[in-house]
């Protein structure tokens, strides 16, 4: 059953995926059986949408009203980051965003959220101000913070919920020590190492 096991892959496990499928949970092996074939000729995005597609139709089996909600956050929230970014900086394109069309008429540098859209999404005018702002410090904590209210936000008798919501208040106090001043600098040059590094391998992946 999905969501019983933490898991984590590697880059050579994934790389290796033939091998390691058994330790796959049910929706990435369905993803592998249908797109194998087309990872060469979808686009990265495509390609993510799809998997978070077959992702969020595995955590529906589940029946957790906390993942599923948190879930439907997560992505509106994600929408709502690649509108405004995709009209500040065009060069990234259109974004691919599953949230309804008046979001992407709304969002962006010198643009009016409704009323009636501000009082839908409470913490968007918050989130707008930082955006505002360019600076990723300022943004990224406005992230967080809205992250951290959101699944706090969910009380009653301890249960399922309360342990996801721990776990992913954890993830962000882990990231946010990854990103202090020294250690993030370290990890930065890390990054920017292996990006030059994939840079210059074939583009093409071997299944």
């Amino acid at each position: 059953a999905p969501f019983r096991v933490a898991s984590g892959f590697s880059q050579d496990e994934l790389r290796d995926h033939r091998r390691e499928r058994s330790r796959f949970p049910a929706y990435m092996n369905q993803f592998l059986e249908v797109y194998a074939d087309q990872i060469n000729e979808l686009s990265s995005s495509t390609l993510s949408d799809r998997l978070d597609h077959l992702f969020m139709e595995e955590v529906e089996t589940v029946n957790d009203d906390f993942l599923t909600s948190y879930l439907q956050f997560d992505r509106l929230l994600k929408d709502i980051l690649a509108t405004y970014n995709a009209a500040a900086f065009p060069l990234l394109g259109k974004p691919s965003v599953q949230s309804s069309a008046s979001l992407l008429r709304q969002i962006g540098p010198n643009k009016a959220a409704s009323p009636k859209l501000l009082k839908s999404i409470p913490y968007l005018e918050a989130l707008l101000e930082s955006l505002t702002t360019g600076d990723p410090q300022d943004i990224e904590g406005k992230v967080d913070r809205i992250i951290w209210e959101y699944v706090s936000s969910f009380n009653g008798f301890f249960g399922s919920h309360q342990v996801y919501a721990y776990a992913l208040q954890l993830m962000i106090v882990q990231r946010r020590t990854v990103l202090r001043q020294g250690s993030g600098k370290e990890r930065l040059q890390e990054l920017i190492a292996n990006i030059k590094k994939i840079s210059r391998e074939p583009k093409t992946v071997q299944l």
